[in-house]
């Protein structure tokens, strides 16, 4: 078996040469040889979109500031409420677990 790249498939190929008279010249299949075909064809497909460069669209100082909020927190303090309560609970429980042996 021969060593043949698409190059030389695609030379053939130009020259005028079937793939059945390729697959015999290099004692290969005539699938070896449609498998290179089949590659330049794909080689001719493929093209590239332009991709949108969007930085020059978006004016992105103008996006940022129409997203930030200035003066303003975000935080609940309604936890706050309840816990002068739930402190003094919490210090009573403690109290009575630590001394289990103190007589009152």
């Amino acid at each position: 078996m021969a060593n043949v790249t698409t190059a030389i498939v695609q030379k053939e190929l130009k020259e005028g040469f079937s793939a059945i008279e390729i697959a015999k010249k290099y004692r290969l299949t005539r699938q070896a040889i449609y498998w290179h075909i089949d590659k330049i064809k794909k080689k001719k497909r493929k093209k590239k979109k332009k991709k949108k460069n969007y930085n020059l669209l978006i004016n992105w100082k103008l996006y940022n500031e129409g997203l930030v909020k200035r003066g303003e927190f975000l935080l609940d303090f309604s936890f706050f409420q309840d816990w002068m309560h739930i402190s003094e609970q919490s210090s009573h429980l403690f109290q009575q677990s630590s001394r289990p042996f103190q007589s009152k």
